[in-house]
């Protein structure tokens, strides 16, 4: 049986709740950002217990945040990068601490180092669900400017964390010094060895969901831009379409008709199961001017529609061991292959948005100078 509460139990609980100071934690934070000297200075003046629940309140934070945010439908990818994050944590805090134990000598003082692995860990606990949170809007409004700002808030704990560690733990201006000086050869050191051990970096592990998801659904799709774009015909009767698709500088007689519209009715089939499955607008708009496409291009071709076009070009060709004199070449249709340009262009447009967004991750070239000749060489080249 349940026991039943009673009015002193409750007032217990509670009492002891308000003795953890949680509210108290919640303010820190403020200072965290704006104010870290004072927040440490708090840090130190508090007692064990007061430290635990200070770290159990934020870690609690990180852990609402991502299991509010997250959904079944990007959990995978969501955990990826956080994982990724936390991992790319480790190495960087290490540098940190190397860098202030190359400042600090001969004078190595072993609480300077145990405080930046708890800095390392606090800046990771307290950035990362802002970090969730325009991941989260990124997702729900498919808007490349929240995934911009979420790249940004890494590179933000990084500066943080890095002057940070300056302030507290480096006095002279002498060592100061060493320190921007290691830290920025510790950094080259390690980019330039996860380069060449052919380690990625950092913004590969940021997939592009709603361009994956259209990736794997539009896997059963035969020809997604190949379309008919002239008719050749002989005293009235056609023999054989050209094709091609936007990227195409030459239209050319690549498939046998029957082949082509017999994919195309695949196509149609296909592209009627997907729309369903589309997870985010941008791929169900995709998806659903593809479909228009298909129908327009077996509409013209049914009900030849193709005949109302004017001839553009007389010529005479050989095809098919017999050689046609008078031929006629006219458009297949304006329209379909105008939509075709359209959804194509729309696709390089929406991968050319996720690019520039990417693009944030080069104010990491401030504090690592290996990015910097990273993006030198790769403009040269």
């Amino acid at each position: 049986m349940c026991k039943n509460f009673s009015y002193d139990d409750i007032q217990k609980w509670l009492k002891w709740f308000c003795e953890l100071n949680i509210y108290n934690h919640f303010k820190e934070i403020f200072n965290f950002f704006f104010h870290p000297m004072i927040f440490w200075i708090h840090y130190d003046k508090m007692s064990a217990k007061d430290k635990i629940v200070q770290f159990i309140t934020y870690a609690g934070i990180y852990i609402i945040i991502f299991l509010l945010c997250g959904t079944y439908s990007h959990a995978v990818d969501s955990i990826k990068v956080l994982l990724t994050e936390l991992l790319s944590i480790i190495p960087f805090v290490l540098c940190i601490v190397l860098s202030i134990v190359f400042a600090q000598i001969p004078n190595i003082k072993n609480e300077s180092i145990s405080r930046c692995v708890l800095l390392g860990v606090y800046s990771y606990l307290i950035f990362i669900p802002f970090q969730i949170l325009f991941l989260t809007l990124f997702y729900n409004s498919e808007n490349y400017l929240f995934y911009a700002i979420a790249c940004i808030v890494s590179i933000v704990a990084e500066i943080y964390m890095i002057l940070v560690s300056l302030r507290m733990f480096i006095g002279s201006k002498k060592r100061k010094i060493i320190y921007v000086c290691a830290i920025l050869s510790l950094f080259t050191i390690v980019d330039l060895s996860m380069d060449k051990l052919g380690f990625v970096s950092r913004s590969t592990n940021y997939t592009d969901i709603i361009a994956q998801e259209r990736f794997e659904l539009g896997k059963s799709i035969k020809n997604p831009y190949m379309i008919p774009t002239h008719v050749v015909s002989n005293n009235g009767e056609v023999i054989f379409y050209l094709y091609s698709s936007p990227i195409d500088s030459v239209a050319e007689h690549k498939y046998s008709e029957k082949i082509y519209f017999e994919e195309l009715k695949s196509d149609i089939d296909s592209i009627i199961q997907i729309i369903p499955k589309t997870k985010y607008k941008t791929n169900h708009d995709f998806f659903n001017s593809l479909y228009i496409l298909k129908k327009s291009i077996n509409n013209v071709h049914t009900n030849k529609l193709y005949k109302n076009n004017p001839i553009i070009k007389n010529d005479t060709i050989w095809h098919d061991k017999y050689t046609y004199t008078s031929i006629d070449i006219r458009e297949f249709s304006t329209e379909c292959s105008q939509l075709n340009t359209d959804i194509l262009r729309k696709e390089i447009q929406y991968q050319t948005t996720f690019e520039n967004a990417q693009k944030v991750w080069y104010l990491r070239c401030l504090y690592h100078p290996y990015i910097l000749y990273k993006i030198y060489k790769d403009m040269t080249e």
